[in-house]
């Protein structure tokens, strides 16, 4: 097990919408940069300008209400880390 591996606490939790990767970071000073992202739910801020109600509208707020069951995934966060580590994504930033 790495150094890196073994900072991540087994046994949380997260409510995961979607785990998706690799890409190209599309914005910001690290545009065109391999990545990985980690949509997660049950957000409770409800900001009128977010673009993903999946991840927190349950009452059809924004005119549709999404289900939890079908939207979210529970995953530990060791499963997260681990996706995000397999990821080509991360290839360039591992320790050789």
């Amino acid at each position: 097990m790495s150094t890196t591996h073994e900072t991540v606490q087994i046994g949380r939790f997260l409510s995961v919408s979607e785990l998706f990767g690799p890409t190209l970071q599309g914005e910001g000073l690290s545009q065109g940069m391999p990545a990985f992202f980690v949509r997660l739910g049950l957000c409770n801020l409800d900001c009128r300008w977010c673009d993903t109600p999946f991840t927190w509208d349950w009452t059809g707020k924004n005119g549709y209400a999404y289900s939890k069951q079908i939207e979210l995934k529970r995953m530990s966060v060791d499963d997260v880390f681990e996706r995000i580590m397999s990821s080509a994504a991360c290839t360039p930033w591992l320790p050789s």
